[in-house]
């Protein structure tokens, strides 16, 4: 729960709505972890705010919600290299698709 002071202590407002950094708190995670795993997370607000609510971090940390908090780690496959040899450039011909000219 989140409670926000006016005015020196005037006022005080609890709001059970989490800003990203303060969700990540919440759920003892870094932000950008949270971004990672929370990206179908229900919440308020709009692309630019969004806003969770601690009832579902609550869930979603019980693993009550469809949402997985351990998503599975999708592994990088390496780019496969290509050494270029000379000896295949000998069997080359290039063709123009249109005119059939062939090029050697």
């Amino acid at each position: 729960m989140r409670e926000v002071v006016f005015d020196e202590g005037a006022k005080i407002i609890k709001s059970p709505w989490l800003r990203i950094a303060e969700a990540a708190a919440y759920c003892g995670i870094s932000r950008t972890s949270f971004e990672d795993r929370s990206s179908d997370l229900p919440h308020g607000g709009n692309r630019r705010l969004r806003l969770y609510n601690v009832r579902v971090l609550d869930r979603w940390l019980e693993g009550l919600l469809e949402v997985p908090f351990d998503p599975p780690k999708v592994v990088k496959r390496r780019r496969r290299t290509v050494r270029y040899r000379a000896e295949d450039d000998k069997d080359v011909v290039l063709v123009h698709p249109t005119t059939g000219k062939i090029y050697s």
